[in-house]
């Protein structure tokens, strides 16, 4: 019987009768189920934590930058970029500390529940499910955009759509029914398959970089693009063409970078 009055993961202690009152036998199942919860048997390493974190945040290194920069410019982006990395640094330090200290499988929402009740951490496990719901809705949505633009569909079109969602359904039911051990190994694959298409495109985009006409799109700053091209302006007027509100207004394509790589955390156990 699981002991959720502690406010831990609800598995934490175990009520059992006095060893006098139980048979040989509820001793012996008593004493394996003991042993099984001591010495579980544990897949994942240091390296198939990486490649979960780097594997749910490189998703929105492709969507954010592009957010951001149509927001506020290149110089705006890389301040919203690095106050947001200050944000999520911290959240990472304390994250980590808990994981070590409060091994739950359940996050946030285990951290909250242990700290401030069954309430709170009612709210925070709600608001998580909810991230995360959003974050397989818009990788889907991206995705089959991208996937309309080869197959020389229109933007939003159903075609590509249909089949992004089938193929996605496909593999998350692949992920949730083989091994864990091939579900590990195939996660770090793709996530070192994921960083060399990341350098591949970094490479190959190199001679093409001009602040000018990617890191500012003149259809949002036609004045700062134009000043921008004619170098007739100070850095200032054509690195941040946005001004404040467009630092704010970058935040949400600043977030998309590292969003979701506290989901490392649910892997407390392992």
């Amino acid at each position: 019987v699981t002991d959720d009055d502690h406010g831990g993961g609800g598995d934490l202690f175990v009520r059992v009768a006095p060893r006098h009152r139980m048979s040989p036998e509820d001793i012996e199942m008593r004493e394996q189920y003991l042993l099984k919860r001591l010495t579980p048997v544990r897949y994942a390493d240091s390296k198939h934590i990486w490649a979960l974190g780097v594997g749910i945040a490189i998703f929105g290194c492709f969507s954010g930058w592009n957010i951001g920069l149509a927001s506020s410019g290149f110089g705006g982006m890389m301040v919203a970029l690095f106050i947001s990395f200050l944000l999520y640094w911290t959240l990472f330090h304390c994250l980590a500390e808990l994981a070590t200290a409060l091994p739950f499988a359940g996050g946030m929402f285990s951290y909250t529940r242990a700290a401030m009740g069954e309430k709170f951490g009612h709210f925070i496990g709600a608001s998580e499910t909810l991230e995360y719901f959003a974050l397989a809705v818009t990788v889907v949505f991206v995705s089959s955009n991208l996937f309309n633009l080869i197959i020389d569909r229109p933007h939003g079109d159903w075609v590509g759509f249909s089949i992004t969602v089938a193929v996605v359904a496909i593999i998350a039911i692949i992920f949730i029914y083989i091994p864990q051990k091939v579900m590990w190994t195939t996660l770090v694959v793709l996530t070192a398959l994921d960083l060399v298409l990341v350098i591949v495109f970094l490479a190959l985009s190199g001679s093409h970089i001009d602040l000018c006409t990617w890191g500012m799109p003149n259809t949002d700053f036609t004045d700062a693009y134009k000043a921008c091209t004619a170098k007739s302006e100070t850095w200032g007027a054509y690195l941040f063409p946005g001004g404040f509100f467009g630092i704010v207004d970058a935040f949400p394509g600043a977030m998309w970078l590292f969003l979701g790589m506290e989901g490392c955390v649910l892997t407390g156990e392992e």
